[in-house]
């Protein structure tokens, strides 16, 4: 397993991806920890499902669209947060993320359907 820490080569090519497609990431036991930066505006479906070994994800700033299932089956996750640039959220992204314990959202309560997200774990709400 490895970390692409923040101040890596290799991170700085994440910090300039603009969309993380479907299934992109899926099934990866490479990383215990992702850096995006405020380029990324788009995660696919099930991008990151099956990442067991992924402990942090940092989406950016600027990210507006996340597909079906895109976190399902991280099962090492305990926290997430969402920027307030997030419009649309497909169902299931939290599915079978059995260590969750808080998503944050940077945004005003309820501007987003959180229905079929997935259980086991707390909604915050932080506008900004």
């Amino acid at each position: 397993r490895s970390t692409l820490d923040r101040s890596s080569a290799a991170s700085d090519v994440y910090k300039r991806q603009v969309s993380v497609g479907d299934e992109a990431f899926s099934q990866c036991m490479d990383f215990d920890e992702l850096y995006f930066g405020s380029s990324l505006l788009s995660v696919g479906r099930e991008a990151f499902s099956g990442c067991v070994n992924l402990k942090t994800l940092e989406l950016g700033s600027s990210l507006k669209t996340i597909g079906d299932g895109a976190f399902s089956g991280m099962l090492k996750i305990r926290y997430i947060t969402l920027p307030a640039s997030v419009e649309t959220v497909g169902s299931g992204i939290f599915k079978s993320c059995s260590l969750l314990r808080v998503v944050t959202i940077l945004k005003e309560k309820d501007s987003l359907d959180t229905s079929g997200w997935g259980v086991g774990f707390s909604i915050t709400w932080k506008p900004q």
